[in-house]
């Protein structure tokens, strides 16, 4: 696979409270965008993807989805924990979105927790495999605000769902087909909340490979203000 990441700390922030990383052996691909006070958010984000992968990597002859479950338990557990021990680090947390692609079994694993994002883009269409976990999501499906009311609404940020807040963590996890030619991008909402998703696909599908992908993309979000940080993960199938 072609794979490129790129995190910025974007044109205001003064820290990146962003983390991402991949496998590409093991077909593990995660962002995460740590909250909290200052450097909490960041230490969130790195601890629980260190120990979700960790988790991952030790789980040999587990069921995917229960390994996940158990990945995601963990981080939740640490960064509770730690936020708790700590009083500087007190209501700290992260979303999570991990991408497991079990090549061999033509497989894609998610597991996900807030408001970064998932996408597959497969034969010139784009379609967000990831919900977001806020409360304008859930308002769009009550019926109680429209889809193109989300991205100016004052409540946008705020999280139904997030890594560590609570001893106790709902985790969505789903399984797709993979299919050869099909890519994957992951990213936080650095990124969606100033390029729309016809966008990223028309930048995905006219770029050379994956790094010149996530470096139009960075460079479409910091044109159009950066307000937070930003976070583009791109395998290309």
């Amino acid at each position: 696979m072609d794979i490129a990441i790129l995190s910025h700390v974007g044109a205001v922030r003064k820290n990146n409270e962003d983390a991402a990383l991949y496998r590409e052996e093991e077909g593990i691909f995660l962002v995460a965008d740590g909250m909290g006070g200052y450097t909490a958010g960041e230490i969130a984000a790195a601890m629980a993807a260190q120990t979700v992968l960790t988790s991952l990597l030790e789980a040999e002859g587990e069921e995917p989805e229960e390994a996940l479950r158990e990945a995601f338990y963990k981080a939740n557990n640490m960064v509770f924990e730690k936020s708790r021990a700590i009083s500087e680090y007190q209501g700290m947390g992260t979303t999570l979105t991990l991408a497991w692609l079990k090549k061999a079994e033509s497989q894609l694993y998610l597991a996900h927790v807030g408001d970064s994002r998932a996408y597959l883009v497969r034969e010139g269409h784009i379609s967000q495999l990831s919900q977001d976990h806020t409360l304008v999501a859930d308002m769009v499906k009550k019926g109680e605000l429209k889809a193109e009311q989300v991205k100016n609404h004052p409540q946008r940020h705020i999280l139904t769902r997030a890594l560590g807040n609570d001893p106790w963590l709902e985790v969505d996890i789903r399984k797709y087909d993979w299919q050869k030619g099909d890519s994957l991008l992951l990213c936080t909402d650095g990124l969606t909340n100033l390029v729309t998703d016809e966008e990223l696909l028309q930048v995905i599908l006219a770029a050379e490979n994956a790094k010149t992908a996530t470096e139009k993309l960075l460079t479409m979000a910091l044109k159009r203000g950066g307000y937070d940080n930003i976070t583009v993960l791109l395998a290309i199938g």
